[in-house]
């Protein structure tokens, strides 16, 4: 029987890891027809996550539309679109919760033969929620430490053009 394909993420660093402190997933996203067939005008093309649950809870998150996720719109085609999906919305109230990724699954069409391949490129978590600071001290008079809510990257770090201090009492 037929079943959607994915991507395993068994020895890759992305195994088992939480995807919750993350608002999206991005990909980038094609369609190309099979030999002998015609892409259809709106390609369909579904993704989910399987991932272990800690709590006993369902294995598998929402299955999503992906075309509903292109970002500046359109729907799939033989050129790469790139796609977002929220966090948020592949979770299940009731069930699956992000806590753990093992496989990204992708299904076409739905058909037992889907007539057309689908490739996917370049995916990230994405985080966009601002990493607040929780507390800071002076260490000096041209240097102080910032505790964040969040781990940061280095390099983003070092980028002096992300800050900005504003005093209440200016």
């Amino acid at each position: 029987q037929w079943h959607a394909s994915g991507f395993y993420l068994t020895n890759l660093d992305a195994y088992r890891k939480s995807i919750t402190s993350y608002d999206f997933i991005q990909m980038a996203v094609k369609v190309i027809p099979k030999p002998g067939t015609v892409l259809p005008t709106s390609p369909v093309v579904r993704f989910s996550i399987y991932g272990w649950q800690k709590d006993g809870g369902d294995n598998t998150s929402n299955e999503v539309n992906i075309g509903n996720y292109i970002v500046g719109g359109g729907s799939l085609d033989s050129i790469y679109k790139i796609v977002r999906i929220p966090i948020s919305a592949l979770e299940k109230v009731e069930g699956f919760k992000a806590y753990t990724m093992e496989i990204f699954t992708f299904d076409g069409s739905g058909a037992e033969t889907p007539s057309y391949s689908i490739y996917v490129d370049d995916v990230y978590a994405v985080d966009e929620t601002p990493n607040d600071v929780s507390s800071y001290k002076t260490l000096s008079n041209n240097s102080f430490r910032l505790v964040t809510k969040e781990r940061y990257d280095i390099n983003a770090v070092s980028d002096l053009s992300q800050y900005s201090l504003q005093s209440a009492s200016d």
